[in-house]
């Protein structure tokens, strides 16, 4: 996202100031060498106008995720279970209940 936005903004001519890109990719919470790297480069961001923090989570590693907000964001496995055997829908339809229906209702519980 943020490369589209600098494209963006060089196809529009709109000007715009240095844009240094600090990624760290480590796995670890709280990102315990994130300092140093800040501190290497120190001289050359430190009378910046702007940081923008660009972190999130993805869903996994074989896809692209691309987060516009954190608001909101979840990740969960969930297992809904309503039969201990399969059964015809014939005779189950309607007196067992769905359990796309059950996720749905637990997921409308939510609250910001």
């Amino acid at each position: 996202m943020a490369m589209v936005s600098i494209k963006i903004l060089q196809e529009l001519n709109i000007q715009h100031g240095r844009i240094y890109f600090v990624l760290e990719s480590e796995e670890e919470s709280g990102s315990p060498h994130f300092n140093q790297h800040l501190q290497k480069f120190k001289p050359r961001v430190e009378n910046l106008s702007a940081i923008i923090n660009l972190d999130s989570t993805g869903g996994g590693y074989t896809n692209f995720w691309s987060v516009n907000s954190l608001r909101g964001c979840i990740s969960a496995i969930v297992s809904i279970s309503v039969l201990t055997q399969g059964m015809h829908s014939g005779h189950a339809s309607g007196a067992v209940p769905s359990s796309f229906r059950i996720l749905r209702e637990l997921l409308d519980r939510l609250e910001n």
